[in-house]
């Protein structure tokens, strides 16, 4: 098949010792190259893989530097990074600095807690602060009742309270704190709620309210310069240790690729059967790679029969294989739009290199001018180059 279709495949077929299962995966990750059928577990005498054991440690050191990476801000990797160099860093003090990093964003995560505390508790007393008494005398009382909240009328309010006291400040949104016995309390409740009344929580604490405000405002005002000496710490470790860890990041999801290769692979006591799809044009590549790990392997490209399956037929439903774009480079960016209307079937054209061509044009039709069409082109080649 040639570049105006999709890429041919082969069905390959590997067998092996059980020991060797993890080998195998790690030859067929590193080649990239096939697309492995998930075992169905439908055979007699055959299950599922066992995922490597090294797999939860891959998989808690994974969540760790994902953890990180959402709260730094890192710059796009444009030259692809050695793995080397990564490993030898990720044995060394990357966890450490991962740790530090993750106890700073622990911290942050407490002050925002923190904070939404002292924010929600300053609004409480703000709306308390026209009545002009001290915190503790708007509680813990044993033969008498407070009721604390906004009212829309002063006098409904006076009225509701009865033989008790009512305390009513502000000008536009009035707030009243109502002191009734015990013994009236339901009465007087039952009286507010007709007088449109409102409760407000009253935080604990005692002394005067502004003081309360002012000492609140301090406690915000110290968290917030510790919270922007984190996001700084965060900011600056993001840029000397970024690139390290979005390295370290997709390594890990390939570590945790292959340990969890065995799962779709069909394994007997002592050997494994692999399926799956290779491109035919590496398929004695794949053979070459695991012809140290595999006792058997063989591949067989994929044809078509007429009238071999399929709907309309008797036979069996033909399976295909996976559909993959030719190898391509200038026009490769426009397999987002051909991905967009739908792959073509296997062994169908490939209208990618048309839209490269057509798709512009037609732009600069609708536009009025041809000329949009190939200035479109000349600024996405130019993109595409400084882009790399």
């Amino acid at each position: 098949m040639g570049k105006l279709t999709t890429q041919g495949m082969s069905r390959l077929t590997a067998a092996g010792t059980l020991p060797e299962l993890d080998n195998a995966i790690e030859a067929l990750s590193t080649l990239k190259a096939i697309h492995i059928i998930d075992y169905s577990g439908d055979e007699e005498g055959l299950k599922l893989g066992k995922p490597n054991p090294s797999s939860e440690g891959i998989g808690r050191n994974l969540n760790r530097y994902r953890s990180v990476i959402s709260q730094i801000n890192t710059n796009d990797v444009k030259v692809p990074l050695e793995a080397k160099p990564i490993r030898l860093k990720m044995a060394a003090d990357l966890p450490s600095l991962v740790d530090e990093m993750l106890t700073s964003s622990d911290r942050i995560d407490a002050i925002e807690g923190e904070q939404g505390v002292i924010a929600e508790e300053s609004a409480a007393l703000e709306i308390l602060k026209p009545l002009g008494i001290d915190l503790d005398l708007l509680s813990g009382y044993e033969g008498v009742t407070v009721f604390v909240g906004n009212v829309s009328s002063a006098p409904a309010t006076k009225k509701a309270a009865g033989d008790g006291i009512a305390i009513i400040g502000g000008d536009k949104k009035k707030v009243a704190a109502v002191f009734c016995r015990n013994e009236n309390a339901s009465t007087v409740q039952s009286a507010l709620d007709d007088a449109d009344f409102s409760s407000v929580t009253v935080p604990a604490g005692e002394g005067g309210i502004g003081a309360r405000l002012s000492n609140l405002a301090a406690q915000s005002k110290i968290l917030s310069n510790e919270m922007d000496g984190l996001q700084s710490e965060l900011d600056s470790w993001g840029d000397n240790n970024g690139a390290s860890l979005q390295g370290g990041v997709e390594l890990l999801e390939r570590d945790m690729a292959i340990a969890l290769g065995p799962v779709k692979v069909a394994t007997s006591e002592h050997t494994f059967m692999l399926d799956g799809w290779v491109e035919t044009s590496r398929s004695d590549e794949v053979k070459a790679a695991l012809s140290g790990t595999c006792l058997y392997v063989e591949t067989e490209a994929f044809k078509i029969t007429p009238g071999g399956g399929g709907h309309g037929h008797h036979g069996p439903e033909l399976e295909m294989p996976p559909i993959k774009f030719a190898d391509r480079h200038t026009s490769k960016p426009m397999e987002l739009i051909t991905d967009l209307m739908g792959r073509p079937s296997y062994g169908k054209v490939d209208p990618t290199l048309f839209m490269f061509f057509t798709y512009p044009l037609f732009f600069g039709l609708m536009l009025g001018d041809m000329a949009y069409g190939f200035m479109t082109m000349g600024v996405g080649y130019a993109l595409y180059r400084a882009k790399g």
